[in-house]
This record gives structure tokens, sequence and C-alpha cells, in this order.
């Protein structure tokens, strides 16, 4: 009875919010993604999963970038065995967006509202052999619809803490989730502690595939003549996935240290994001202008005005800063400048992110609370190159590590397959 009155809520919920989203579309670019993106959906996306050659279907669902990120180590994994059909779902546009062109899957969707018509109708439609959620993606009528069918679950590179709704007194709808997977696969030890505590799914400590995903792009051969041209032999700060907050905590640094070269990637680059950088920084340069073999180089600060090369460039960083930690949502993804043994300073909100955390009890990374701190600290960074160098090599050590999360994953899905 309880948990009738649970799913009550959660499809209200559900429909509100679906209601709401359609309403926003006429005002908000993502909100209109969001409701095109799923508007008849069933009809439209059968073509692109027609499976002709009969193979296991394999269903990965990420909530947005993030996530994406985390699967892509698994994804490619298993498409280069050749026996799989992979259909790739978002919940978020920013998702969807980033992955249109990503060569590694067969089919890239939408992932309609969770009601149990559209869940029924999803699992008929595309016939998934084994389902893997991503870290934190919990859908009530995917999830027992997938179960009623008898279809495997997997819940990969998943991370829980005490302040999540399944450890609260209200955690009936959230426990029914959790039962429904067939194996969890956690990054960290104090998650799995977590979860022994709660009936669940048999959970494991695999680990978290962002490590083994930032050594690969690491791994890779990468030149960039536009940024190399651009440092020139100086030394360099990375100042990447910044926002407005990021940007008036370097300021005083960035005005006070003409002899560095600083390369900064906001992490929005619509017009609107980038007027903010030109005006506060007035004679910087664009990454895209410089693309221009007659473009001159203005300024010791270049603004990189295009997606999909951070996580790259990053190795041609003295010093890293990673953006978000001056925010609600708290510090971006650290693992890319921290595999280039590269020391790392972020602002003060990164608790919820264990990398990040962990990061600082290995002494790789630091995180700051004023301008005026990370002006100081990166000072004394630029200019002791002994202090650099040890957490350089502590960065480097850290992330390297804990690489190897994909295997273990795939090795627990080949018993499902």
């Amino acid at each position: 009875m309880i948990l009738k009155l649970y799913i009550f809520f959660y499809d209200c919920f559900i429909k509100t919010y679906g209601l709401l989203a359609w309403f926003l579309s006429f005002y908000n670019t993502k909100a209109a993604q969001f409701i095109n993106g799923r508007r008849d959906f069933f009809i439209h996306n059968k073509p692109q999963l027609s499976n002709t050659n009969n193979l296991k279907t394999i269903w990965i669902h990420c909530a947005s970038l993030g996530e994406f990120e985390q699967a892509k180590p698994i994804i490619e994994a298993l498409f280069a065995k050749n026996k799989y059909f992979l259909v790739l779902s978002f919940f978020s546009p920013s998702g969807y967006n980033a992955s249109k062109s990503y060569p590694f899957v067969h089919a890239i969707l939408y992932l309609p509202l969770d009601t149990k018509t559209n869940a029924q109708q999803w699992l008929s439609i595309i016939n998934p052999q084994l389902i893997i959620f991503v870290k934190y993606e919990f859908w009530y009528h995917y999830l027992t619809q997938s179960k009623k069918q008898n279809i495997p679950i997997i819940l990969a590179s998943a991370i829980f803490r005490e302040n999540q709704p399944f450890f609260k007194w209200y955690n009936v709808l959230h426990l029914t989730m959790l039962q429904c997977f067939s194996k969890i696969l956690v990054q960290n030890n104090h998650s799995l502690e977590l979860l022994q505590q709660l009936p669940c799914g048999p959970v494991v400590c695999t680990g978290d595939t962002r490590f083994d995903r930032v050594v690969h792009i690491a791994n890779e051969a990468y030149s960039n003549a536009i940024i190399e041209q651009f440092i020139h032999n100086k030394p360099c700060l990375i100042a990447g996935s910044t926002w407005p907050e990021d940007l008036a905590a370097l300021q005083y640094f960035i005005t006070n240290n003409k002899e560095v070269a600083i390369i900064i990637a906001p992490h929005e680059i619509d017009n609107d994001s980038l007027a903010v950088y030109k005006k506060a920084l007035p004679t910087a340069n664009f990454y895209t202008t410089l693309k221009s073999k007659e473009a001159a180089i203005n300024s010791n600060i270049l603004i990189v005005d295009t997606i999909g090369i951070l996580s790259k460039i990053y190795r041609y960083a003295t010093i890293c800063y990673v953006g978000g930690g001056f925010g609600k949502d708290g510090v971006h993804n650290v693992l890319e400048a921290s595999v280039y043994g590269k020391p790392v300073l972020f602002g003060p909100v990164y608790n919820k992110f264990i990398e990040a955390v962990e990061l600082i009890k290995a002494e790789g990374a630091i995180s700051l609370g004023t301008g005026i701190e990370i002006s100081t600290k990166l000072n004394s960074l630029f200019y002791d190159n002994t202090k650099e160098n040890e957490m350089s090599k502590k960065s480097y050590n850290f992330t390297k590590h804990h690489a190897g999360a994909t295997n273990k994953t795939l090795d627990i899905l080949e018993l499902f397959l």
C-alpha cells in the first residue's frame, strides 16, 4: 500500500515535469530540445533500431555528458567485440548533442519520460538482452518493467553517499529500484559498505571507468599547432571548464602575470557566455580566430571558444585549474588534468566528487576559497619548480593507480551475455 502511494506521487511528478518542460520549451533552447527530441519518439526512431544482423542488443543509458564519459570505455570495448547491437540513450540534451557523431554505437536516442506505457513500448522495440545504467540513473518504470521481463540490469560506476534518498526513512521507492539490479558496480569501498546495509542486488567494487577514459585520451598521439604557437615555450596555466565565478577568482593572477601563457576554456561557449570573457579580458585571443594564419597573437591570454579539445590540451599546461568549484554543482572533471601529471587547483565546492577529495589527499591537488589564495598559490607553484614537480608526480601516480575499472566491469558483463 505504501509503495503504491509512492508510485502515485512519482507518476504525478513525472507528468508535471513533462508539462513544465513543454511550457519552458517556448522560451528555453534546452527545454525545446528535450521536448522535440521525444516528439513522436516511437515512430521516428524505429528505422535506426533495425538490428539486421540479429546481434545481441545491449542498451546503455546515461543521464548526461559526465555519465557518457564514464560509459565510453565500456561502450568502446563492447563495440570492438563486434558481437553486440549497442543502443545508447540520454535523458538530457547536453549528453545527446555531444554524442551525435559518436561512432561506437548503432543507435543514439533520447529516453522517453519514465511512464509505465513508455517503458513497455521502449523495451518491446529495443528488445535488449542486457541493460547498463551509468552512475546515478534510477527510473522506476524502466527498471521494474525490465525486471518483470527478466532482463539483466547492471548499474555501472555507481557512487553512493549517506545523504541520498536510499538511506532515508522515505526510501521505499528507491529500495524497490535498487532491488531491480542484477549487479551494482560501485566506484569505492565506502559505497560498497553503505549498500551492504540495504536489501539490494549483489554489489561489487570495480572502480571508476573515468580513470581508464582519461588514460586512453592521454595515451593517444596528439599535437595542436595553435596551442604550441601560442605558448611558445612559456610556463602555461590552463583553466578548464570555467564559469564566471572562476574567471573572477583568477582575475588577479591573470592581470599580474603577463609572462605566463594563460589558456581559458569556458564551460559554456554560447554568445552570451563568451561575451562575459570578452568584457573581462578585452585583449584576449580566441582559439577559432587564431586558426587563421593571418591572425596575430595579441596577448598572453587565449580563450578556447570551441568544444572537444580541453581533455587533450591539458597536456600542454604547467599547472591546471579546473572550474566549477565556486558553483553549487561543484568542480568539474579533475582527472582530465591529473592524468598528465599536472598540479591541479580548484575552488571550495568539491566534497561530493570522490576523485577530487582523493586527489587532494594524495597531494596532487589543492582546493582554495578565494581569488587571492588562488593567485598566491599559483605564483608559488610557478616559481618553485621543486614544489610543482612534487605535485605533478603525485597527481600522475594517483590517476594511474586507479585505472583498470573497465576490465573488471567487462568481466562481470560477460557473465550476463
